[in-house]
């Protein structure tokens, strides 16, 4: 199974004002309007918000190079988000020509910053060999760095790499407990884990679920109660 490219990132934003340039309940015309007065202030966060409402065409004319422009605005103030969309924007060709190098080269300066969805893409240029030498085990520190901050398809990529034995040497157990974590992060986790459970012994099961639940006991950070939003 092919893993996928994290594209650009929508982040919530802070602040009355940032609200409701992001909010889903404004007007596009009024929320575009909102990004820009702030934008155009030199708000590193709204600028990286114009960024993307440029991308998708929301509340004004769709434009990728409008889009880069504020994404480079925000990039410039250190807006680790921002860089990430730009490192997303040459990973797809999506208004530029495709280039991973230079992609990679935006993906490392928002991990400088520790932005969990840089960490996996840059992880699946390693993985794949994509203008990047293949290397499986920079891939799963990049993916375990992710997934330690909570990013879902990182964790998802490390339990594959068990299950597929790339870089590491194949464990069911491994590939169980990391399934079992990502769990509703992914659409395919729980399909997985119950997968591979059927060439797994009940004991290497029990083993795989304890170890799973140590590791989200050692992390409550992630695991918010439900209905809290996630702690940062």
């Amino acid at each position: 199974m092919k893993l996928l490219l994290l594209t650009t990132v929508l982040l919530a934003s802070t602040g009355n004002a940032l609200a409701t340039c992001a909010g889903s309940d404004t007007d596009p015309a009024a929320a575009f309007a909102a990004c820009r007065q702030i934008a155009d202030a030199g708000d590193a966060d709204a600028q990286r918000m114009l960024g993307n409402l440029y991308q998708a065409g929301n509340g004004v004319a769709q434009s990728n190079t409008d889009a880069l422009v504020w994404y480079r605005k925000a990039a410039d103030q250190g807006n680790a988000a921002a860089m990430h969309n730009i490192g997303v924007m040459y990973d797809s060709g999506n208004g530029v020509p495709r280039d991973h190098v230079v992609a990679a080269e935006w993906y490392r300066q928002a991990i400088d910053r520790n932005f969990a969805p840089a960490m996996y893409n840059l992880g699946l240029l390693y993985e794949y060999g994509m203008s990047l030498k293949q290397d499986y085990a920079m891939a799963m520190q990049l993916y375990r760095q992710a997934a330690e901050l909570g990013e879902p398809l990182a964790q998802f990529a490390i339990a594959l790499l068990y299950d597929k034995g790339l870089g590491v040497e194949a464990d069911l157990v491994q590939a169980y407990m990391w399934f079992d974590i990502t769990g509703a992060g992914h659409e395919h986790a729980i399909f997985n884990r119950d997968s591979v459970a059927t060439d797994m012994q009940p004991d290497q099961i029990a083993r795989a679920r304890q170890l799973a639940a140590e590791w989200r006991a050692d992390r409550p950070q992630l695991f918010p109660p439900a209905g809290d939003p996630p702690r940062p």
